[in-house]
């Protein structure tokens, strides 16, 4: 037995609108979490500041305590407002952290141009970080965009 149409129907939508870029705000999304690193090889500070020129901040740093937040890089075809909270429950669980994990989408590049919502990028600490199977996954998020009222 197939699904009625009504869901059918929302379903096309739903998926029409992550391919197309459109998500409402506070809306889960799946979508594929790779992670990146600092360039700390580089020679100026390029690959470790954000697409602000802020530093980048890993998510051991701020499991550590060290950053209020956590880095994130998005698309830049988005134009998704800089510092917009992302959740990511599975990390929250896997990382054991129940107030919730800060991400925030503060970073953007021309390795994800096109990507649209089905990839977000998590900065972590090192190259021997970027292969944890728990952030290298797909998995459900939600993007709690700014200057918007919440119920």
């Amino acid at each position: 037995m197939g699904l009625p149409i009504s869901v059918q129907s929302l379903f096309a939508i739903m998926v029409f609108q992550v391919t197309s870029g459109i998500v409402e705000d506070g809306e889960e999304v799946e979508t594929i979490l790779t992670a990146y690193y600092p360039d700390t090889f580089s020679d100026d500070e390029s690959g470790m500041v954000d697409v602000q020129g802020n530093r980048l901040r890993t998510l051991q740093d701020y499991l550590d305590g060290r950053a209020p937040y956590v880095t994130v890089s998005m698309d830049p075809r988005l134009k998704v407002p800089y510092g917009t909270r992302v959740i990511i429950p599975t990390l929250n669980d896997h990382f054991g952290v129940k107030n919730g994990i800060r991400f925030e989408a503060r970073d953007a590049g021309p390795h994800m141009e096109g990507a649209g919502f089905s990839r977000l990028d998590v900065c972590v600490r090192s190259e021997q970080d970027s292969y944890d199977v728990a952030v290298n996954r797909v998995a459900n998020v939600v993007f709690l965009f700014p200057n918007i009222t919440r119920r």
